[in-house]
């Protein structure tokens, strides 16, 4: 009696070959081939072919065409697909970068004035073209003369993610006509039903071209809507406050990172209260570049604890030592699952003007782990024992004021032996301590850390630990 196993290997070795270009995904076929003998006898040959297409094309990079070394144009892939359907299948990286601005901004690139290729060098071969024109999804792309007129790519780009079923992974630096890159975002996030592309992308990294001003928070809300996304990556991003009914779909991410931006609370409230189970939230402000406009930390703090309480892992929040900063402390403690904080100490802490004069940073301090009763030295809610979850692992201070907080890390230590932070591993101070009596301060804390399994450490100490003048820090 034949099985099915044994009716497929009796198929002509041809139609095997026909099935096996037609998997969606190669690399998942290669892997099964390599433990199946019947597979692997049947299709030896277009493993080889698999394997060499993902090792070429699983990362794909278009950047700045310099010379016999240039990256890829969006065209020159597109061809490369027309010519091979099964490379959309292999893509699961795209980075798009900010290179291609040199096609139509050359003075942004004078250090490759004698590198960069000719526009006619860079836009599609007509072959190119006609094949581009056939692909899936062209005609409903607006593809205009002058976009190849100067070598311009936004609309090819949007046209290669419609072909790429497995991509996983997005790098886009936007440069400066973006439009229908983003409408088409937007309109891949409102679909009802899935489309047969950008249902795999897990990972974002956007951000501008540019050393000044920003992209608009609106690709934040676009890249937000795709069910797949879990990770968004944001570099200079600005978003202003709304005057407008807000209206977003609860969302899958995970992890929020932006850098170099400047998105006002308000905003950065409305984004918060549309995830679901946000683990990583990371914010730098820098409303100099991007946009003008205060920032509010307190307030960012206290949104993600009213959206992102129950589920938050990881909290970094920075500013600019220039950047104007609203003041209405809200503590970090009632965090459900707080491991990891990195935070300013104007930040962490309410009112430190009242630390740095009820502080006495040369009072009594001994090899034993403080008492109880010395608490009287620093008003326990204004203490760092009082200003963390109990679930932290991590805690990272920047901007550490060393001269009225080197106490509260003794308390800290201290509540650690105690059992409030069972979980407490490390805290990483980044300031720069000087004169002999700190010095002496730290390292008794240092001592203290050691006995309770907590690694304390200074971004001073590691910097000139690094360079072999470990000897000169200590006599600052």
């Amino acid at each position: 009696m034949s099985t099915p196993r044994s009716l497929f290997i009796t198929l002509p070795l041809e139609m095997l070959e026909l099935i096996f270009n037609h998997i969606t995904d190669p690399l998942d076929f290669c892997n099964a081939s390599s433990t199946c003998k019947t597979l692997q006898s049947a299709s030896s040959r277009l493993m080889k072919e698999h394997r060499a297409l993902a090792e070429r094309y699983q990362i794909c990079t278009l950047d700045l065409p310099l010379g016999s070394n240039s990256n890829t144009t969006v065209w020159a892939l597109l061809h490369d697909i027309s010519n091979d359907r099964r490379i959309r299948n292999h893509i699961r990286e795209l980075e798009i970068e900010g290179g291609r601005q040199s096609h139509y901004e050359p003075s942004y690139y004078e250090d490759y004035e004698d590198l960069v290729l000719s526009i006619d060098e860079i836009r599609p071969s007509r072959e190119c073209l006609d094949q581009i024109r056939r692909m899936d999804g062209f005609q409903s792309l607006p593809f205009y003369t002058h976009y190849l007129q100067h070598g311009r790519d936004d609309s090819f780009n949007a046209l290669l993610l419609r072909q790429l079923p497995n991509l996983k992974a997005l790098t886009y630096v936007a440069t400066g006509d973006g439009a229908t890159f983003l409408n088409f975002i937007e309109d891949a996030g409102n679909m009802t039903a899935p489309p047969p592309y950008l249902t795999k992308l897990e990972t974002v990294t956007f951000s501008h071209w540019h050393s000044e001003c920003g992209m608009d928070i609106d690709w934040l809300i676009a890249f937000m809507r795709l069910p797949s996304i879990r990770i968004i990556n944001g570099h200079m991003i600005k978003g202003k406050a709304i005057k407008s009914k807000f209206s977003l779909n609860k969302s899958n991410v995970t992890t929020l990172d932006f850098t170099c931006s400047c998105i006002e609370v308000d905003f950065m409230d409305k984004i918060l209260e549309q995830t679901q189970n946000l683990k990583h939230f990371s914010y730098e402000h820098n409303g100099a570049l991007v946009r003008d406009s205060d920032w509010d930390p307190h307030g960012m703090v206290a949104s993600l604890l009213e959206h992102t309480g129950h589920s938050l892992e990881a909290l970094e929040i920075s500013g600019r030592e220039d950047d104007d900063m609203i003041e209405e402390y809200c503590p970090i403690r009632n965090f459900k699952k707080l491991k990891y904080v990195s935070l300013d100490h104007l930040i962490l802490v309410p009112s430190h003007s009242e630390i740095m004069n009820d502080a006495n940073p040369d009072g009594p301090f001994s090899q034993s782990l403080y008492e109880n009763e010395s608490h009287e030295l620093f008003p326990p809610d204004l203490d760092l024992t009082n200003a963390l979850p109990p679930t932290i692992e991590h805690l990272e201070v920047n901007k550490f004021l060393h001269e009225d907080g080197l106490p509260s890390v003794g308390y800290l230590l201290t509540a650690k032996e105690q059992g409030r932070f069972p979980e407490l591993k490390k805290i990483s101070l980044h300031s720069l301590l000087n004169g002999r009596a700190k010095i002496e301060l730290w390292n008794s804390l240092k001592e203290i850390a050691a006995r309770v399994d907590v690694i304390l450490e200074d971004s001073a100490e590691r910097k000139f630990a690094k360079s072999g003048k470990l000897a000169e820090w200590r006599y600052l």
